[in-house]
């Protein structure tokens, strides 16, 4: 006898707590006549993948299937997915380009080449994958900071306070951190001190844990002396 007890418990994802965008093309059921050997190479490739120790084997069965079919939406998409989650920017831009090409209608990817060339410094080229996403799915909160983010460091304030209030709008169910900062800094630009105080303590109260607290205090407070003065 045993005494090892097997139990299987289901999980629900409640909505409340968490946003979750759809990684999914938008609006659009994309379909393509895939050789067997390739859908054989992608699957093996997400078997890979669900296994911390085949990684690398998961990348060259997907390149495999690739092989095979170079426009094979969904192995570009995956692919690309691996090497953004492994902050493998550089790596996954060809898939990300091709994969854009072959679908244009695809959030997932237009998104994370929005994310693969900011984190590369193509700041230009981020604009528009991140414009094109909100576009595809225009209820993305993500999407929207992200564009509001690089707007912001393109100096189009006006349309930057836009879509990261449209992001606070859409996420106000469950805050998302990122949107008040961001919308903080580009207050702190504007030299509405007093609202980006205010933003900066909505950011801190959708992120309890964050580890620099302190010192987003300390800048709320700097910020509060400044609309003081200004006043």
């Amino acid at each position: 006898m045993s005494d090892r007890v097997y139990l299987d418990i289901y999980l629900k994802l409640d909505k409340r707590k968490i946003n979750i965008d759809n990684s999914s093309t938008i609006g659009v059921v994309f379909v393509q006549e895939i050789p067997v050997e390739a859908t054989n190479f992608y699957k093996k490739a997400l078997s890979n993948f669900g296994r911390s120790k085949e990684e690398e084997s998961g990348f060259e069965n997907m390149k495999k299937a690739l092989s095979i079919f170079p426009d094979y939406y969904e192995a570009l998409n995956r692919i690309s997915l691996e090497y953004t989650k492994r902050s493998k920017y550089y790596e996954s831009l060809p898939y990300l380009v091709r994969a854009v090409n072959v679908n244009q209608r695809s959030f997932s990817c237009f998104y994370m080449l929005g994310n693969a060339a900011f984190n590369l410094k193509q700041v230009k080229e981020a604009t528009e994958a991140f414009k094109t996403a909100t576009v595809l799915n225009p209820d993305s909160i993500y999407a929207n900071i992200q564009y509001g983010m690089v707007l912001r460091i393109n100096g189009n304030d006006a349309d930057s306070e836009k879509f990261l209030l449209k992001a606070i709008l859409l996420s106000k169910d469950f805050p998302v951190a990122s949107a008040f900062w961001q919308l903080g800094l580009l207050y702190n630009k504007l030299n509405r001190f007093d609202e980006a105080a205010n933003q900066l303590e909505k950011y801190l109260k959708a992120q309890p844990d964050l580890e620099n607290r302190e010192q987003v205090k300390d800048l709320i407070a700097k910020l509060k002396i400044k609309a003081a003065k200004k006043k």
